[in-house]
């Protein structure tokens, strides 16, 4: 998926991602809903500390991050829907940033039922 090609090739380094995601009506009669979610992505940063490049971490620095965003905003390129995820791994399980229930949870605003 997107999310593994992502470490793959970025095993060793940072970037900023943009996935879209679609959420499916659970009527039939409503539209499908779609939005994007921003993965800061800083591989291996907390076992490589303060040994990241310079490059590494001016890319992921928030004003960077920002001026991405607002530039992409203004230029009619995100969705309605938008979340910011930083994450130093792709792990999707329970407790990490990208899990996937928490991310579509958040981007659409769903209720977890019990």
């Amino acid at each position: 998926s997107a999310l593994a090609a992502l470490q793959l090739r970025h095993d060793n380094s940072s970037v900023l991602a943009f996935i879209r995601l679609l959420d499916g009506p659970e009527e039939y009669a409503r539209p499908p809903r779609d939005g994007d979610v921003a993965i800061i992505y800083s591989a291996g940063v907390s076992d490589r500390g303060f040994n990241a490049t310079f490059a590494d971490r001016t890319q992921t620095a928030a004003p960077v991050v920002a001026a991405a965003i607002s530039w992409l905003d203004k230029n009619r390129a995100l969705a309605q829907r938008f979340l910011r995820v930083d994450s130093d791994s792709t792990d999707q399980d329970e407790h990490s940033p990208l899990a996937y229930t928490k991310v579509m949870r958040l981007l659409f605003q769903q209720a977890i039922l019990r």
